[in-house]
């Protein structure tokens, strides 16, 4: 079976393009998740495909789902037919059976139907009628969600999951309607339905902001700060004396002060938008000596961020470029290393089918647009122990959408 599944999991990079394994970031088997839900209508975690394709341990064999799953979207009809289609026998995928064979299935499908609906839902009832649905409580956060949803006669474990990451997953009740669950951070998200291991239910989920809030990221719960905390005539501030007066140290290991504003524009189409702020890291010293510093523009899918720190450390940098995540430790980021604490500028061009990120007027990266579906729907900043930021602008084909300070 082990090489069996080599030669799948081979058959799967070739069709996706993307490169060797070993040059995959975490972005790209996020995605890659995401594709095979679309195609499938079954959930593999990063974590399984990180196992799948040899970039972590897999200390067990893989499921017989994860395998049938890969088969699928593949193009065979499961992996019982892929092996046996490596034994030299020849097995067609879905796609490719003939259409008259369809037909006369459907036909076939289509008078059974009709001849026992009746007989069908008098005996018996259906077993899988999955609905899943989610009402935010508030305009803020903390924001409670409260979801309904109904599992049927379901006898598997029955999960809600906040989030495309799994560790958010909660078990509910399989017979029960309604679940409510805390959002900490405003954002997009997507809720799922989960049944045993796999996504039955899904849909997006925006928690908004009423106007700017600044919070300090300490988990589980974050440090939220009132509007006199961060909020200055010119400028939107997280300074060091908001850490002390909250009781939080910052040494050994720096905190993040953290900025949003979501919700309170009007979508902007991410492959023609414009945005562009000046930020300054408050506290480059100690544990915070990097300054790391965070422009992110939060949309319906991968976002967009541009970071800045000091140039000595623009290897611990990473980025999202609306497709996947970008690493320092595996691209040139050194564009991105600045005096942080001056004020930078940060830009974001999306035109003529690329986006470019600008450090300080300079082209820092640069990428192919992101897909036209992706939308700019909020906007969020984030410094290592404290920063500021003005002069925040968003566009859209050349005019303002939002603007503050």
């Amino acid at each position: 079976m082990d090489n069996a599944k080599k030669k799948l999991v081979n058959v799967i990079v070739e069709q996706m393009g993307w490169g060797p394994v070993a040059g995959w970031q975490g972005g790209d088997f996020r995605r890659l998740s995401a594709m095979i839900f679309d195609k499938t209508k079954i959930s593999l975690s990063e974590s399984t495909l990180r196992r799948m394709m040899g970039k972590a341990d897999y200390p067990h064999l893989p499921s017989e789902t994860t395998l049938n799953t890969l088969a699928v979207f593949a193009g065979y009809p499961g992996w019982r037919a892929f092996s046996q289609s490596l034994n030299g026998k020849t097995v067609k995928p879905f796609i490719r059976l003939k259409a008259i064979v369809y037909g006369c299935v459907a036909t076939l499908i289509i008078a059974l139907t009709v001849t026992s609906y009746r007989y069908i839902h008098r005996r018996s009832p259906v077993r899988f009628n999955y609905a899943f649905s989610s009402r935010p409580i508030t305009r803020t956060v903390p924001n409670s969600v409260i979801f309904t949803y109904s599992a049927g006669r379901e006898s598997k474990p029955v999960y809600i999951q906040q989030s495309w990451d799994d560790r958010t997953r909660t078990r509910v009740a399989a017979n029960g309607n309604t679940f409510a669950s805390v959002y900490y951070k405003p954002g997009f998200y997507e809720a799922k339905l989960v049944v045993g291991n796999s996504v039955v239910k899904q849909h997006s989920l925006i928690i908004p902001t009423a106007g700017w809030i600044g919070l300090l990221n300490r988990s589980p719960v974050p440090v939220y700060l009132a509007g006199s905390e961060f909020t200055q005539p010119d400028r939107l501030e997280v300074a060091a004396a908001a850490f002390a007066s909250h009781g939080i140290k910052t040494e050994p290991d720096p905190v993040r002060a953290e900025l949003y504003n979501v919700g309170n524009f009007p979508a902007v189409t991410a492959s023609d938008a414009g945005f562009s702020a000046l930020i300054k890291c408050g506290n480059e010293r100690g544990a915070a000596i990097c300054g790391q510093g965070l422009a992110f523009l939060i949309t319906n899918g991968i976002p967009l961020s541009i970071p800045v720190c000091a140039k000595g450390c623009i290897a611990t940098l990473s980025l999202f470029n609306g497709r996947t995540l970008v690493s320092g430790k595996t691209a040139d980021l050194s564009a991105f290393g600045a005096d942080v604490s001056r004020w930078v500028k940060v830009e974001y061009r999306g035109s003529g089918g690329k986006i470019q990120l600008l450090v300080n007027g300079n082209i820092a990266y640069q990428a192919p647009a992101p897909p036209p579906e992706l939308k700019i729907l909020g906007i969020a900043f984030g410094f290592e122990n404290g920063g500021a930021v003005k002069s925040v602008r968003l566009e859209q084909n050349g005019k303002d959408v939002f603007k503050a300070y």
